[in-house]
């Protein structure tokens, strides 16, 4: 009994001096002094007990749904997709972190917190490789059997989906993070019904530039410019959608244009930056308004 009551003394002690210090903080920032208890023990022993559903620094964690994709007037026809929980991105891929992982930065525009552009799909794809290889992750990518980018040449890119490192998002898994994913509100921009709440979309909104990932308000997930900043290159090859229900879909099994997603800091036509809005480039197009963020599987 006695060494119980003093470790229920000694956790008590250490609570109470959790909370002063935690209270404190709070003030400083302006936050109301009422805290509760089990947040301040949750607080303390955060790392006790691991929250296997967090998401790596930098990413959001989608879970797996089922929702309808497409709409009635611009990407039809409308049919159900289901897809497995993945982990996105919170931002387009920047420039510094372009550069941090490739040794360069192609964009036109200069700013390090701005995301990369005036990136062709295959370079894309080759930074997923190589950040996958720099973290000591599995490789998604594969060009003949051979996973090294520096190595590529030409042949038929192929992805294992089921590995563990860093890849592109599949169409669909774009449009349903765009959405909000099973938090969805059913806006039509990424977050907002608002274009400009969420979005850099048109010459007198964003200066015909480029600008800071994450300025605008996020959406539902907490994921940022899925709606304007810069186009972003998807896995899929375009091709027609089917109106038959899906699990997982990958798109088109050959072609020639991959798929754009999310519109452009150039143009003024709000309905590009519709959540289920489609566009394409040919890949090794690049451009100053074409980007890309990355997908890291469960």
């Amino acid at each position: 009994m006695k060494v119980l009551s003093f470790l229920i003394i000694v956790l008590s002690s250490m609570l109470i001096y959790s909370q002063t210090t935690y209270l404190k903080i709070e003030k400083n920032v302006g936050v109301t002094d009422s805290v509760k208890l089990s947040e301040i023990s949750k607080m303390y022993f955060a790392n006790v007990v691991p929250d296997t559903n967090s998401a790596p620094a930098g990413f959001v964690l989608v879970q797996g749904g089922t929702f309808t994709m497409g709409d009635e007037s611009h990407s039809v026809p409308m049919h159900q997709v289901t897809l497995s929980s993945y982990y996105i991105s919170k931002t387009e891929v920047t420039q510094g972190q372009y550069k941090a992982v490739v040794g360069s930065n192609p964009s036109y525009f200069s700013n390090v917190n701005g995301p990369v552009e005036n990136v062709p799909w295959y370079d894309c794809i080759s930074y997923c490789n190589k950040l996958s290889i720099k973290e000591g992750k599995p490789t998604c990518y594969s060009i003949d059997g051979n996973t090294s980018p520096s190595d590529w040449t030409s042949g038929t890119v192929v992805c294992d989906f089921t590995a563990k490192g860093y890849r592109l998002p599949t169409e669909a898994e774009w449009e349903y993070a765009a959405r909000g994913g099973n938090k969805s509100a059913g806006y039509i921009y990424s977050g907002s019904n608002i274009l400009d709440s969420v979005a850099w979309y048109s010459p007198s909104n964003s200066g015909e530039t480029t600008l800071a990932v994450g300025s605008k308000k996020a959406n539902e997930l907490g994921i940022y410019d899925m709606s304007g900043n810069v186009y972003e290159w998807c896995w899929d090859w375009y091709g027609s959608y089917t109106s038959s229900a899906q699990t997982n879909p990958t798109g088109a099994t050959s072609g020639s244009k991959r798929v754009l997603r999310g519109g452009s800091y150039m143009y003024s036509s709000s309905a590009l930056y519709l959540s289920a809005y489609r566009y394409w480039a040919t890949p090794p197009y690049w451009v100053r308004n074409i980007g890309f963020r990355v997908v890291q599987g469960q």
